[in-house]
């Protein structure tokens, strides 16, 4: 008896060892369902990393928030307050939103009912990087077939968005308005992404910035974010006469504004690029090479974004 029963502990923890054992290796017929959990992944992080930047930053809740007519962004600058959420926080928010919508796409693992499952806890952790967003998932899955058991816990994935690239130039733009109270064209395109400006209402302004280098599923890739300024009174363009110069000598010109909004900052801007216009004076010169009658328009711009143009008529004539 005593030999008997050291022979059935001995085969009895055998067993229990065999169960117990986590394979390092996954078999094949356990792969279908690591498979599963990774296109979930790709289900459910993609659709959160676009939620996060068309709103901001955030997808959940976020203190400053301007409620458009379509859709809610984060308030990144208030009166010259940067209140931007914290990259930490956006990666936090994303984390939270994978370990709540991963199991919506799991379904309890339905579509494997010859196996029996065993779970434990969701845990989420997302990282923005330059050039790149990462995420880890541990979820503690044991598969269960027969006498064996195997837990699979650990998946990975990155997408190719240069999020925290954007955040850079984000904060680029936001230190430019808070310096200079505007976004200059010259500012507009020293970066390599395409800066969209809104004007929403009299105090706040939408910025949207496209990244053509991000994008997942063939989809474009925006991030929004809103700043409040204090309101404006639209910048006024004196009066332009017409002209009549003669080809090839120098034309000069200076153009005059005005704003009644204490402290705005306005610029100067025409829809002709041949012609040297300064974006702060309003002086600009051109030498005209051919004769005839022309047409350009000059404007003047606050930080606003509120214009007053007015059409500049030439008559160019021969020697």
């Amino acid at each position: 008896m005593i030999v008997g029963g050291f022979f059935f502990y001995i085969n009895s923890y055998k067993n229990n060892e065999k169960e117990i054992t986590k394979v390092t290796e996954i078999p094949g017929e356990i792969l279908p369902i690591k498979n599963f959990v990774e296109s979930c992944l790709e289900e459910v992080v993609p659709p959160g990393i676009y939620l996060l930047a068309s709103k901001g930053g955030y997808i959940y809740s976020f203190d400053q928030v301007l409620n458009a007519e379509k859709r809610q962004i984060a308030y990144h600058l208030v009166y010259n307050s940067n209140t931007s959420p914290s990259k930490t926080y956006m990666e936090y928010e994303l984390s939270r939103y994978i370990r709540e919508s991963l199991p919506l796409c799991l379904k309890n693992f339905t579509i494997f009912n010859y196996y029996t499952f065993e779970y434990g806890n969701i845990e989420a952790t997302s990282e923005i990087s330059t050039d790149k967003v990462s995420v880890q998932v541990h979820y503690p899955i044991t598969i269960i077939s027969n006498n064996s058991k195997t837990v699979l816990s650990d998946f990975t994935a990155e997408y190719p968005i240069r999020l925290g690239h954007i955040l850079d130039i984000k904060d680029k733009i936001l230190s430019n308005i808070k310096k200079t109270g505007m976004v200059g064209f010259n500012v507009l395109s020293s970066f390599d992404v395409e800066l969209n400006v809104i004007p929403y209402d009299t105090e706040t302004l939408i910025y949207s910035i496209y990244d053509g280098n991000s994008s997942m599923r063939d989809g474009q890739f925006y991030f929004n974010f809103a700043v409040k300024v204090y309101g404006d009174t639209p910048p006024r363009l004196e009066f332009v006469p017409d002209f009549v110069l003669t080809k090839g000598k120098l034309f000069e010109y200076q153009l005059e504004a005005e704003d009644d909004d204490e402290n705005d900052t306005i610029r100067f801007y025409s829809d002709n690029a041949l012609i040297n216009l300064n974006e702060t004076s309003g002086q600009f010169s051109f030498t005209p090479m051919v004769s005839g009658d022309y047409e350009i328009d000059v404007c003047v711009q606050d930080k606003y974004l509120e214009n007053d143009c007015k059409t500049m008529k030439f008559m160019i004539q021969d020697e």
